[in-house]
């Protein structure tokens, strides 16, 4: 993604902005931290150095909420993702020094219970390497249909 040239500026504009403020690195460290958290045995922290590597992962993934479209070419994005952190909550509200450009936003998406047990066809898997996933019907409970949309993801 470094080739594209609208995601390495933001990416420059993300470590600089770590790097110079304060409230903002604080934000990114504490954000790395809470991934961590949900990796690391029940218990134990992580370390200083598992920190601040994580760290540079978390950032080179601030773009991609910063404008999508951006970087993808597109008029507008929504990042939709299975959660929210507390990071993400004060960007989106602009209360950090980096706002998301006007035409990108963030959804939070949920199901109403498990997928398997409503769809029909392939499962959809929970990490997915190709490049790209498809919309399929689904059949909820009598009466009802669900639709489950997935995002294209592509790769840039």
């Amino acid at each position: 993604m470094r080739a594209n040239t609208r995601y390495a500026e933001l990416l420059a504009e993300a470590e600089h902005r770590f790097h110079t403020d304060q409230v903002f690195a604080a934000q990114c460290l504490e954000a790395s931290r809470w991934v961590l958290d949900k990796r690391l045995p029940r218990g134990t922290g992580p370390t200083q150095e598992q920190l601040r590597s994580a760290v540079w992962y978390f950032l080179a993934g601030l773009p991609l909420f910063i404008d999508t479209a951006g970087i993808v070419g597109a008029p507008r994005s929504i990042f939709g993702y299975h959660q929210s952190s507390q990071f993400l909550r004060r960007l989106y509200r602009r209360e950090l020094s980096w706002h998301p450009v006007p035409n990108q936003g963030f959804a939070v998406i949920t199901l109403d219970g498990p997928l398997e047990d409503r769809c029909d066809g392939p499962d959809i898997p929970g990490r997915q390497d190709a490049a790209a996933l498809t919309a399929r019907r689904c059949v909820g409970p009598p009466g009802r249909g669900v639709e489950v949309v997935t995002m294209t993801i592509t790769s840039l």
